[in-house]
């Protein structure tokens, strides 16, 4: 069964008034998508910019309500405006990291406030912290440093160990390495397979390198203009895409020799 259902959802950002007092026209960023994710898989969205993949992703999170369709999470329906104990369940891995790091607190600080509201005393809450940091490859000191003084490829595994934080069962990871460079990149999709894996995640990978889904995804689905045009098992999408637009997107791929 699928931990992560998105069924015949469509996304539209509503009209606005323009300064000739016409109304503008609404835009449908996602036009009826239905997809599933199970545990301890990893499923890519891959697209062009303007695809709709990202506002895909805030709708699953419950950044951006569905205009129609139901996002479900182990077969419950989610409410457009989450709980608490919904939203500890499904955690999202930005591109930029400061989105999830504030830049005025420690990394310990922001993964300690984020267990004690939880429930988690002080103690217990610190010993969890450095759990979480050492599981992402960083050494315990990094707790003690804020966001503005990690590398690149440091502030994402510390969003990443944040979203581990809260046990959850979905990751939601939007274009989590575009801005890495490709051994930083390296690094964070292996901790993204070690975590799918040994803590039965499931992860919805938003992405525009096909390259990292070839690497990184069981399944990937193919958006162009709102709608999936093409999905299934990664390799067989790649050695036989149906789809001219998949074909094309593949086709992009830079080939080195």
């Amino acid at each position: 069964m699928a931990i992560l259902e998105i069924d015949d959802v469509t996304v539209t950002y509503g009209a606005t008034r323009r300064l000739t007092r016409r109304m503008s026209t609404s835009h449908l960023a996602v036009d009826h998508v239905s997809l599933q994710v199970e545990r301890g898989q990893i499923v890519g969205v891959v697209g062009e910019s303007g695809s709709g993949k990202s506002s895909l992703a805030k709708a699953v999170v419950g950044l951006v309500a569905p205009a129609s369709g139901e996002i479900r999470l182990s077969g419950q329906a989610l409410p457009a405006r989450r709980p608490r104990a919904v939203r500890r369940r499904m955690q999202m891995v930005f591109q930029d990291p400061s989105s999830a790091l504030n830049p005025a607190l420690t990394v310990g600080k922001v993964i300690v406030e984020l267990l004690e509201i939880d429930g988690l005393g002080r103690s217990a809450a610190r010993g969890r912290a450095v759990d979480l940091i050492e599981m992402v490859g960083l050494p315990p000191s990094m707790l003690d440093v804020r966001p503005g003084a990690l590398s690149g490829g440091q502030r994402q595994r510390a969003s990443i160990a944040r979203a581990l934080a809260t046990n959850p069962e979905v990751i939601v990871a939007d274009e989590p390495t575009s801005a890495l460079d490709v051994s930083v990149q390296a690094t964070v999709l292996n901790l993204l397979r070690e975590f799918t894996g040994s803590l039965g995640l499931a992860v919805l990978f938003i992405t525009h390198d096909l390259g990292v889904v070839r690497r990184l995804c069981d399944e990937v689905a193919v958006m162009q203009k709102g709608r999936i045009v093409e999905r299934g098992r990664t390799a067989s999408v790649f050695d036989a895409a149906t789809d001219p637009y998949t074909r094309q997107l593949l086709a992009s791929i830079p080939v080195i020799g």
